[in-house]
């Protein structure tokens, strides 16, 4: 299994989708078929009834990437930020 890790100083929304855009060339440039998360201020706002209300910058991003988003309460090793800021891709 290959990993990415990545270090944010500051931890931003903007930060986020830059991870994302180094992880997916890191991986060979390809986008995953889906993408899971734990609930995360900079990307989720709220979830209603399995409804996703992405923050309105990560919504852009999702729509502009075409990305199939999921949502968990406790984080799935596909895709997690532990507390000291690193955003951690797993394949």
């Amino acid at each position: 299994m290959k990993s990415y890790c990545e270090y944010l100083i500051f931890i931003t929304t903007r930060g986020v989708v830059r991870t994302h855009e180094n992880a997916f060339r890191y991986f060979g440039g390809g986008i995953p078929d889906e993408i899971v998360y734990d609930q995360d201020e900079l990307i989720l706002v709220s979830e209603d009834s399995g409804d996703l209300i992405l923050t309105r910058e990560f919504q852009t991003y999702k729509e502009d990437r075409n990305l199939t988003i999921k949502c968990v309460g406790k984080l799935i090793n596909r895709a997690r930020r532990n507390r000291k800021g690193y955003q951690v891709y797993q394949i």
